[in-house]
């Protein structure tokens, strides 16, 4: 499969902005929905208006949620922030990992 992103203006893109995509694979290393080797070819195409429809309505979204920041400054400031071990453990994870921990709360 190939997504194709005609006339981008991205900065990072290349010359060919065709780039494949792999078939989801099993726990078993298994493609899914294939019995043997690939033959279908599907192409997803994405229009400059869906990608700056897009872009726009990501640029309305704060990077920042101000509210939660000023709120967790005043509990610090007053001493009332105290977050269980399992939440700082958590936090440590999904910073270092990129992703929160699997044992949940």
């Amino acid at each position: 499969m190939n997504v194709t992103f005609p006339n981008s203006t991205s900065p990072s893109t290349k010359a060919d902005n065709t780039q494949p995509i792999q078939p989801a694979k099993t726990n078993s290393g298994q493609v899914q929905g294939n019995s043997g080797p690939e033959t279908s070819s599907a192409e997803v195409s994405l229009s400059d208006t869906g990608v700056q429809a897009l872009a726009a309505q990501l640029a309305t979204v704060p990077s920042i949620r101000q509210e939660q920041v000023q709120s967790l400054q005043k509990a610090v400031e007053n001493g009332t922030y105290n977050p269980s071990s399992q939440q700082i453990a958590e936090a440590i994870h999904e910073d270092l990992f990129g992703a929160p921990s699997n044992t949940g709360s």
